[in-house]
């Protein structure tokens, strides 16, 4: 007992010495119960730490306590699953064995039986789950789900069959774009073709379907079917496009009409040059040069022109009236101004 009271008169000897030094004298009673509270958390903390290592050691016994418990209980729970299983297949319900196949995860032989079963979508399902996307892409096209078909070619990065499997469901732009991948240009063309058919007629320029005019022009053009290219693209109004592979062609003739068609005058006069048309490439630069303000070099190159074309000191023939203005130099009849040439 003396030692208890030596604890506890160095106790309240504290608690006083405390409540002096911080000026709170009405505190010295409960300075005692906070210094015990104190004492008693560091004691948990300490203990704590020594308990760690041996929770450790403990720790692995139990996770092997728990996977064997577990282990048995799973063991128990296939046998049942095996019982009805081979009740199920002595029945024939073979849909019924493939269910409880997929349920203990053994989905080799719960795919064979769903296809046992003429239950294609279900094998699909179970290929899939399982991982084998090649098989799963081919009881999905049994089953005409060709969009999941499409999903696991995919995977499987086999384009030209995910494509032919868009293209049978109807999605024709991811059919497009993968023919594409798949290198079989001239198919991905005709189908950008169908998209531009079914959606860019019905819109104005600068929509999706000019998009796709341009994209199967490029991909006729690629596949070497070049009338085909063209054809498209002037439908589309690309005439640029159009008069590239004009140019491409060595048609240089049409690359210059369609040039004018879209006012790119320059070009379109280089282009009648080299397709041996110097005259109305003449026209043309008469043309350019008046725009220009060069009134004397418009009236020389139409002079060359008339010339050229046999016209004489007259109107060119090709000149459509815009603007319906006077001369280009007046009086002298060489060609009209501010007309664009055809």
């Amino acid at each position: 007992m003396t030692y208890v009271n030596k604890v506890l008169s160095y106790f309240d000897e504290l608690s006083r010495q405390i409540a002096l030094r911080l000026h709170i004298p009405w505190a010295e009673p409960y300075i005692p119960y906070l210094i015990a509270a104190i004492v008693l958390y560091l004691l948990f903390v300490i203990v704590g730490r020594m308990l760690r290592p041996a929770a450790r050691v403990v720790s692995p016994f139990q996770r092997l306590r728990r996977y064997l418990s577990d282990r048995a209980r799973s063991s128990a729970e296939r046998k049942a699953v095996r019982k009805k299983i081979r009740a199920a297949l002595a029945g024939k319900d073979y849909r019924l064995a493939a269910d409880l196949y997929r349920s203990i995860n053994e989905f080799g032989e719960a795919a064979r039986l769903y296809l046992e079963a003429g239950e294609y979508a279900s094998a699909a399902k179970t290929c899939e789950d399982a991982g084998e996307y090649e098989k799963a892409a081919l009881y999905y096209r049994e089953a005409e789900n060709n969009s999941k078909a499409a999903e696991n070619f995919l995977k499987i990065h086999d384009y030209r069959n995910a494509a032919l499997m868009y293209e049978k469901g109807g999605f024709f732009h991811k059919a497009a774009e993968l023919f594409d991948r798949a290198g079989d240009y001239a198919r991905s063309a005709e189908l950008y073709e169908v998209c531009f058919i079914e959606e860019g007629l019905h819109k104005p320029g600068g929509s999706s379907g000019e998009r796709y005019a341009s994209l199967s022009g490029n991909l006729f053009q690629k596949a070497g079917h070049f009338e085909k290219a063209i054809h498209i693209l002037l439908k589309a109004n690309l005439h640029n496009e159009a008069a590239v592979i004009y140019e491409a062609k060595g048609d240089f003739i049409n690359a210059a009409e369609c040039f004018l068609q879209r006012g790119e005058l320059e070009r379109a006069a280089e282009c009648f040059q080299k397709g041996g048309n110097p005259g109305r490439s003449s026209k043309i630069l008469s043309a350019i040069y008046y725009k220009k303000g060069l009134k004397k070099e418009a009236a020389s190159f139409a002079e060359k022109a008339g010339d050229l074309l046999g016209e004489g000191r007259g109107p060119a023939p090709g000149l459509r009236n815009v603007h319906g203005s006077r001369g280009v130099c007046e009086g002298r009849g060489v060609i009209a101004p501010e007309r664009i040439l055809q």
